[in-house]
């Protein structure tokens, strides 16, 4: 039943969302305009920060909503088991049984962050270098349709030229 509701609300929520930011109503990923805008209002240079980054969120939001999770592997960064070379240096293999599960897990958690949700708001952009190299993290707020909102911290990866999306928090 819920999943008979929720692709309705979901386009629902993406025409209003492309309505432009002269225009009001839910959306179910902001805008690049009002997100742009967002930037510019907190003092930091908009142009090109974040913004593909972003994009891969919205894209992997979309993918997920349609209940499509094999797409979403080639926007995940491969983990193994923390000890090889190949750690954060390439996008999972969705044929692989044990990449599969990687991607699964992932699509579950979005899956739990869109179920109910009738916008998603990217708030804040960083950037970080850490041990696995140079991430971009998104900070997104999901407000549920019973008035309640949820934050998650999204981490994505810069691999081979792609962005990767590699943590959930």
């Amino acid at each position: 039943m819920h999943s008979k509701l929720l692709l309705p609300l979901v386009l629902l929520g993406l025409f209003l969302g492309c309505q432009g930011p002269g225009m009001s109503g839910p959306s179910m990923v902001s805008d690049s305009v009002s997100g742009q805008e967002e930037f510019q209002e907190n003092g930091m240079e908009a142009e090109g920060k974040g913004d593909s980054a972003k994009a891969v969120l919205e894209r992997a939001f979309l993918f997920v909503s349609g209940d499509d999770c094999a797409p979403l592997a080639e926007m995940t960064a491969f983990r193994g088991m923390g000890n090889t070379d190949e750690d954060y240096k390439r996008a999972c293999d969705y044929s692989k049984p044990d990449e599969r599960v990687t991607v699964d897990k992932i699509c579950a958690q979005i899956k739990v962050l869109l179920h109910n949700a009738m916008a998603t708001t990217f708030e804040e952009y960083s950037e970080e270098e850490q041990k696995e190299g140079f991430w971009h993290v998104w900070r997104v707020r999901f407000d549920y349709l019973d008035g309640s909102s949820s934050h998650s911290t999204f981490g994505l990866i810069e691999s081979m030229g792609a962005l990767l999306l590699g943590d959930i928090d």
